[in-house]
């Protein structure tokens, strides 16, 4: 389902049966939604305003930062 979501943009009422069928809750399904939304928004203004991705090492070291201080 957030395959489809993320390539045509839509779903539909059998989608959100399919994955019910498949063991998903609707709790998980909402929360999927909610991170498809989330990261939809973020791609959308990462390319208005021309973000560019961190390199590896910058990666790398974000991570070790917010590791260091308590984010799990």
């Amino acid at each position: 389902m957030l395959a489809k979501l993320a390539s045509e943009h839509s779903i539909d009422a059998d989608d959100i049966r399919a994955v019910l069928a498949a063991g998903a809750t609707a709790a998980q399904i909402r929360d999927a939604l909610a991170v498809a939304l989330a990261f939809g928004i973020t791609a959308r203004l990462a390319n208005a305003f021309d973000f560019s991705v961190a390199n590896s090492a910058a990666m790398t070291a974000g991570a070790q930062h917010l590791l260091k201080r308590g984010y799990r």
